[in-house]
């Protein structure tokens, strides 16, 4: 919640969806995805949010575990 405190109310939802989908998946709930279809009813608009997430958080995961590229 502390991260996502100071962003504008549009950006919360999708903010929250991305950052759970890249570090707590199991935590998304029903209602989490509810707020984000009543702007973004598409399913295709869902999926790459989540797949935004979990991306973002594969390539941070893969730089720490990486030696340094210089």
């Amino acid at each position: 919640a502390d991260l996502i405190r100071d962003l504008p109310g549009t950006d919360r939802v999708g903010t929250r969806l991305a950052l759970l989908a890249a570090f707590a998946p199991g935590a998304i709930r029903d209602g989490d995805v509810a707020l984000w279809r009543l702007s973004h009813p598409d399913d295709a608009d869902l999926v790459r949010l989540v797949a935004y997430g979990a991306i973002t958080a594969t390539d941070h995961v893969a730089q720490t575990l990486s030696p340094a590229q210089l």
